[in-house]
């Protein structure tokens, strides 16, 4: 899935489950910086309160902040191959494991749509949003949720493939309607994602074909299970639209909102179903379908740092300036306990 689905369909989904502006821009924005904080940097940041320091010192070492990456990007690309990335950054973040651990036996790394492994995230951030007693720890738990929702959404779009490198897992075919594979594998180029081909990670063999939201294609892998080849159809709108409406549930059981999915599917299947491969116009659709929620669709994959902090250059450094603003921060904070959460519940093999 890409920007349409996780921030911009999140955000009108939140919207329409009940959440307020505010909330539902927390949900979608952390929901969406999962497949845009890339570095992983030490950085300086000068008059941390005391309080956000204590809850930070996770991250703290030697006075500067560890940067957790939930993806990788650009040059950074390369570091797919190493096994240390797909334990820390693939698996936690994009390709979740069906089921935790028990603690013996074979496991299976492949992704399963509205997993246990998925629901136990949902589950535990659901629960740690209820107990929360200030505005700031909720603020805080919203972008848990956001994080996590991002992670259970993937399992939709990503089933069948594993985060590990691994030629059991992904070493895939397909077949998609004429014309497409170009134009997919020119996106592909384009965004430097070429060298991963035959690479055997996430679905790096199929390209970008299961995060277009309009695409019907035809996957062959083989069951995890079973061991025998699969011919499976795949019709990414009424995936995209099953993740939709699970998530909407979901949002408005915490909400308590009347339910409005009759009126909320056809426009979300609209959205979802234009004929272009093109994000911008994507993006552009959600506006024109949901007028009343156009303005309050807007991402900056910046924003939140900006807010968070201010930069200072000179000819030996670069140190930061704490800004009051504490979304990035619990951002970072929340990404680290739900990677740590799924690495404490997949088999060792990984490490």
């Amino acid at each position: 899935m890409q920007t349409d689905f996780h921030y911009y369909a999140l955000k009108v989904i939140a919207l329409e489950s009940g959440f307020d502006e505010k909330e539902a821009e927390l949900l979608a924005y952390a929901s969406q910086y999962v497949d845009d904080c890339s570095d992983y940097s030490y950085i300086k940041v000068t008059s941390l309160p005391s309080e956000l320091k204590a809850l930070l010192s996770p991250l703290i070492s030697r006075g500067r902040i560890r940067r957790v990456a939930t993806v990788c990007r650009g040059l950074g690309l390369a570091a797919v191959l190493l096994h240390k990335t797909q334990r820390e950054i693939y698996i936690p973040f994009h390709f979740l494991p069906e089921k935790l651990y028990p603690g013996t036996g074979p496991y299976c790394y492949s992704t399963r749509r509205n997993s246990p492994f998925a629901n136990a995230l949902i589950t535990q951030a659901v629960r740690e949003l209820g107990e929360t007693r200030t505005r700031d720890q909720r603020e805080r738990k919203l972008i848990k949720l956001g994080i996590a929702l991002h992670t259970y959404a993937d399992t939709w779009a990503h089933e069948s493939f594993s985060g590990r490198r691994s030629g059991f897992d992904n070493d895939v075919s397909y077949e998609c309607q004429p014309g497409i594979f170009e134009k997919v594998l020119d996106e592909f180029v384009q965004r430097g994602f070429d060298a991963l081909r035959g690479t055997m990670i996430g679905h790096t063999q199929a390209l970008f074909l299961p995060d277009k939201s309009n695409l019907e294609w035809t996957l062959r892998y083989r069951d995890p299970q079973s061991r025998v080849e699969v011919k499976e159809v795949r019709d990414n709108t009424r995936i995209f639209l099953d993740a939709a409406e699970h998530i909407y549930i979901l949002l408005r059981g915490i909400s308590g909102a009347a339910d409005r999915w009759s009126g909320l599917r056809p426009a979300l299947e609209r959205c979802f179903s234009l004929d272009t491969l093109s994000l911008e116009q994507k993006i552009a659709e959600f506006r024109k379908v949901f007028p009343q929620h156009a303005a309050a669709l807007r991402y900056d994959d910046m924003s939140w740092e900006r807010e968070a902090m201010t930069r200072y250059d000179d000819d030996v450094s670069v140190t930061y300036e704490y800004n009051d603003d504490n979304k990035w921060y619990y951002f970072q904070l929340e990404a680290l306990a739900q990677r740590d959460f799924v690495l404490a519940h997949i088999r060792r093999d990984m490490e």
